[in-house]
């Protein structure tokens, strides 16, 4: 089929109006993504386990192994003095704050981060198109999107009646089975050709916005962020507890304590890139010379949008931290990061 340049498109009246940039949606956008990201993760850990092939007899010798683990454990810390919780929580902090520098630098951007943000742009290349294949921007959308292209509106009829028309389709009589799946795959390739085409109008629009995208958040990684990180490792370290678990060490965050450290970080990490990112970037697109539709800067105000971010910047800073001996990470964990990554 082929794709013939079709005249601007006539200003019409947008079918989804952004949400105005102040304190009170930036912090709606912020828990909305970490109920998201916390969803993410009880789905992928459920997922990895729902998988595992277990035994009555290797679950006996692992609780043994633990068990043998905790009491050495615990006679190790009989052995010594009881360092003094308050020294370890400093200790814990100072080190967090540290560690965290190296990754988030006001100088220059280090291979996390610059890796990261590719893997940024390409997931949320894949959210945006699955967005714009949607009838409505969201399910809570009554109204449907304004028709910018004929391959949109010729693809979301497709895909509207798809069942019906392959029911339809069903009800002839064929001459032959063979003429019968050769009429269903020219239904599905039509719609498919739709589909590409109208995808492909997207694409310059999309390529700015992930330009923009990626300056902002380049922004809040070396000017944003930074100031921030004592404040941020002292309050995830004292949230969390981690100094405060039996046999809890200066220099390591335990892995019974993880969990509760990942939340304190994300939950932090979230509020500063929503309330940075929110400001700047929408404000970046209302004043471009090339015109973003209202469609677009409504996407970018998706909780999605930043629980992605989240996930896949704070699994690189968890992996990060285990790397250099600070935070253990439960050996779950690993399997199923590695099984969803």
């Amino acid at each position: 089929m082929s794709s013939t340049p079709l005249p601007p498109p006539r200003k019409a009246q947008p079918s989804v109006a952004p949400r105005p940039v102040d304190d009170e949606n930036i912090n709606e956008l912020a828990e909305l993504a970490m109920v998201l990201r916390e969803e993410q993760i009880q789905a992928r850990i459920v997922h990895y386990k729902a998988e595992m092939e277990t035994s009555p007899e290797l679950d006996a010798i692992t609780a043994q192994v633990v068990e043998q683990l905790k009491s050495l454990q615990r006679e190790l810390a009989t052995q010594k003095p009881t360092e003094n919780k308050a020294n370890v929580e400093r200790e814990q902090v100072q080190t967090l704050q540290r560690l965290l520098g190296r990754i988030f630098r006001p100088d220059a951007v280090s291979v996390l981060v610059e890796q990261r943000l590719k893997n940024v742009a390409k997931r949320l290349t894949k959210l945006f198109f699955e967005s714009e294949l949607h009838e409505r921007a969201s399910a809570n959308q009554a109204k449907l999107r304004t028709i910018y292209h004929a391959e949109q509106a010729l693809f979301y009829v497709l895909q509207r009646y798809r069942n019906r028309l392959r029911a339809e389709l069903d009800a002839f009589e064929y001459s032959d089975p063979e003429i019968q799946e050769l009429t269903i795959d020219l239904l599905d390739k039509t719609e498919n050709e739709f589909r590409v085409s109208f995808l492909s109008r997207r694409s310059p629009e999309l390529k700015r916005l992930l330009a923009i995208l990626n300056e902002v958040l380049l922004d809040f990684f070396r000017k944003g962020l930074p100031p921030e990180l004592p404040r941020i490792a002292e309050e995830v370290i004292r949230e969390c507890g981690s100094a405060r678990v039996e046999a809890a060490m200066g220099y390591k965050v335990l892995h019974e304590s993880f969990e509760s450290f990942r939340q304190a970080f994300e939950r932090r990490f979230l509020a500063r890139v929503v309330g940075h990112v929110q400001h700047t970037l929408v404000k970046q697109l209302q004043q471009s010379e090339d015109a973003f539709r209202d469609e677009t800067i409504s996407f970018v105000q998706m909780p999605q949008v930043y629980s992605e971010i989240c996930a896949l910047v704070c699994d690189g800073v968890y992996d990060f931290l285990c790397n250099e001996g600070f935070l253990d990470l439960p050996i779950d964990w690993r399997s199923e990061l590695q099984r969803g990554g």
